[in-house]
């Protein structure tokens, strides 16, 4: 008899899918038809752990420290043209944190952003009769 173990991530799943949707739909928009965008999911430890990263315009700092406030947006003549209010990014940081995970954003200015989400999972234990 061997054991597998099973990893359950219990969500909302339409707002989870927004909150991923949202994310990815940024990096598409930020980035140029040359740069790149890369997800990557893993578990660690008790948690999946995703990132969403661009290489787009990027972010100043200052803009970084208030990125999930509600109606920030952080180049108004760009994202005025580009549509939002600028609740976005504070919906899916609710939707994470309602869900028991955390989101972190890093950013440099001309060499893109990364998104770091990380949601609980149960592990199973599961045996197999061989």
């Amino acid at each position: 008899m061997s054991a597998s173990k099973t990893c359950r991530c219990y969500t909302d799943e339409a707002k989870i899918y927004f909150a991923f949707n949202h994310l990815l739909t940024n990096a598409l928009t930020y980035t140029s038809a040359s740069g790149t965008i890369v997800i990557r999911s893993e578990k660690r430890h008790d948690v999946v752990a995703m990132t969403i990263s661009d290489t787009g315009k990027g972010m100043q700092p200052d803009v970084i420290e208030h990125i999930f406030e509600p109606f920030f947006r952080g180049d108004e003549a760009r994202t005025v043209n580009l549509g939002g209010v600028g609740l976005g990014l504070t919906i899916v940081k609710m939707t994470i944190e309602a869900h028991g995970g955390a989101i972190v954003v890093n950013s440099q200015p001309g060499k893109g952003t990364t998104f770091s989400i990380s949601l609980p999972v149960e592990v199973l234990n599961t045996s197999l009769a061989v």
